[in-house]
């Protein structure tokens, strides 16, 4: 029996191919069968946890509105505890090893060797492993954008209304990109010194918001009486003084760690794959019951649980459950118990 290098090859990469439609499927049975269990009465030993943490919790703390983390939901973020962990990485070791001799008897390929059947069940594992670190990182990076999204939605929430009373309402991707700009022009500015100036277009975004909150008077929004283009002006001016003020008090090493960060993070917050992720799951958000694949969209098409999440039908919509609280409505720590904290206590320590 020989085993020449190409075979092992092969065999890897056919785990690969197998492993992501068969990891797409498994990842959209898990969020159905385990973590979206709405009836308590139908929950067992295997998806009670699970369905408590994820459908109870994080739904409840994360609804559409108030889907980014804020002063009141930002320890609800559920993730698989060790146990759990365990139990995908030997699961999938096992169906990789399952998989192998069908695939390669109906590929026309079949030998027994068990040096392919191992490359090919490594295949498979480590395409699960990977999905599974993209699905932690990509869910928490949905709901985090991190400290400078806050030290941006901050002064934008203050600017309009003074103290936020979770009645201010932004169009989802429209949060997105004016976030980034500010972030994109605000270190542009400190490299470079190029003038912070908006588009006409992203100007007017902005406006039809203001515009949109101002004639809902059913959600009696405390505003102001401020347009667009200032607002922009003066958010983008506060995150350039905040920003230069706190790098300047960063060490070498500091300065360095979190260039690296916002690299990274300018890279994931503007890339349009990542963007259409985030609507996907922002969609889902607003009914569990479609969009339910966070990694991709795959499994949702061929279940027939794929919902529009484009941009253009999110910014087309007026419907209320489908826009976002930049500044998280719920101002009291989320809890299943009555809080002890206050409205005051809370807000203190964004506010310094």
């Amino acid at each position: 029996m020989h085993t020449d290098i190409g075979g092992l090859v092969r065999s890897f990469l056919a785990g690969v191919a197998v492993a992501i439609p068969v990891v797409s499927e498994e990842e959209w049975q898990v969020h159905v069968e385990m973590m979206h269990v709405a009836d308590p009465k139908k929950r067992s030993w295997w998806n009670r946890k699970q369905s408590e943490s994820h459908h109870d919790n994080h739904h409840d703390a994360y609804d559409p509105n108030g889907y980014l983390s804020g002063p009141g939901n930002d320890g609800a973020v559920d993730k698989f505890g060790p146990i759990e962990v365990a139990k995908v990485f030997a699961g999938n070791a096992v169906l990789g090893i399952a998989l192998s001799e069908p695939v390669q008897f109906f590929g026309g390929c079949y030998e027994y060797n068990p040096a392919n059947h191992a490359a090919f069940a490594a295949g498979f594992l480590v395409t699960a492993v990977g999905r599974y670190i993209k699905y932690e990182s990509l869910h928490h990076a949905m709901h985090f954008w991190e400290a400078r999204r806050n030290r941006i939605v901050r002064p934008l929430t203050s600017i309009i209304q003074g103290e936020p009373d979770g009645n201010f309402l932004f169009r989802m991707p429209v949060l997105d990109h004016t976030c980034n700009s500010v972030a994109n022009k605000t270190d542009a500015y400190l490299k470079h010194g190029t003038p912070c100036d908006y588009t006409d277009q992203e100007i007017q975004k902005v406006q039809d918001i203001l515009d949109y909150n101002r004639m809902k008077n059913k959600y009696k929004p405390r505003m102001t009486d401020i347009t667009a283009k200032p607002l922009l002006e003066e958010v983008t001016q506060c995150h350039i003084v905040e920003e230069r003020e706190r790098r300047s008090k960063l060490s070498y090493f500091g300065n360095i760690q979190d260039a690296a960060s916002r690299k990274i993070m300018g890279y994931l917050r503007n890339a349009e794959w990542f963007q259409e992720l985030n609507r996907h799951h922002f969609v889902h958000h607003v009914n569990y019951k479609t969009d339910l694949g966070v990694t991709n969209k795959l499994a949702d098409w061929w279940h027939g649980t794929l919902e529009d999440s484009s941009e253009e039908r999110l910014n087309a919509t007026e419907h209320p459950q489908f826009m976002i609280c930049p500044f998280s409505p719920k101002l009291t720590k989320y809890s299943k118990t009555p809080p002890t904290e206050t409205v005051a206590d809370i807000l203190e320590p964004q506010r310094a």
